[in-house]
């Protein structure tokens, strides 16, 4: 009966929870571009990204809720659009965020041009992730936005990204949270929905293209089983 229950509440819910599967998805592929790009020191006393911590929540919620909106608009076969699908949306929407962050001749392009879907294998989560062509005078930038604080009298200051101080640690994170979501905002509804029904189609497209070739290998392997033996 539980069980029952369960299937019956994600059928009825289908597009929040798949929407919320996706946003976890896309949260920890932009936290892998990040901590690859930004000058980060590997110390437990430093600050580290983890847009998993609950001052994220309000992110999450965000991508959350573009994304259902359009997944319903776009009468979305969750159902039935399994891991691999949903592994080659979150790559898509989670370089499109993360190139934003770290190139604003992406954020002008991808707002302009028509988006150009990612090369990626649809049948394994195993493969050489899409690079991010990051500007340097972008990330300067973007540095700069996370490490200049103001004291206790107003006064602005800059301090080290790999500073002990558990306080600067939560403005960093406070910084990068509206940062993402500054980001999420200027892509329009309509960019989104074309990200995910190109990302889609793609995926369709190629998965059935590989399909293709390993049924006609298949046939040939059988082709020439069969001859040794006549």
């Amino acid at each position: 009966m539980g069980n029952c229950c369960g299937l019956c509440c994600y059928a009825c819910f289908k597009n929040t929870f798949y929407s919320l599967e996706l946003a976890d998805s896309i949260l920890s592929k932009i936290e892998s571009h990040l901590k690859n790009h930004l000058p980060l020191k590997g110390s437990l006393q430093t600050w580290y990204i983890s847009l998993k911590k609950d001052i994220y929540n309000q992110l999450r919620e965000s991508i959350a809720t573009r994304i259902c909106r359009q997944l319903e608009d776009l009468h979305f076969p969750v159902l039935s659009a399994n891991g691999f699908v949903k592994e080659h949306l979150a790559e898509n929407i989670a370089f499109v965020i993360s190139s934003c962050i770290l190139n604003n001749d992406y954020q002008v392009y991808i707002s302009t041009m028509e988006y150009q879907c990612l090369d990626i294998p649809t049948n394994t989560l195993f493969y050489t992730k899409p690079k991010i062509e990051v500007k340097t005078e972008t990330l300067t930038s973007f540095v700069d936005y996370l490490i200049q604080i103001k004291d206790e009298a107003g006064n602005i200051k800059r301090v080290e990204l790999h500073t002990e101080n558990k306080t600067h640690h939560k403005i960093f994170d406070k910084r990068l949270e509206e940062k993402l979501i500054d980001i999420l905002h200027q892509l329009s509804n309509q960019k989104i929905n074309e990200i995910i029904k190109k990302s889609y189609m793609h995926f369709t497209s190629k998965h059935e293209e590989e399909e293709r070739i390993l049924s006609i290998n298949k046939k040939n392997t059988e082709a020439d089983r069969y001859s040794s033996f006549v």
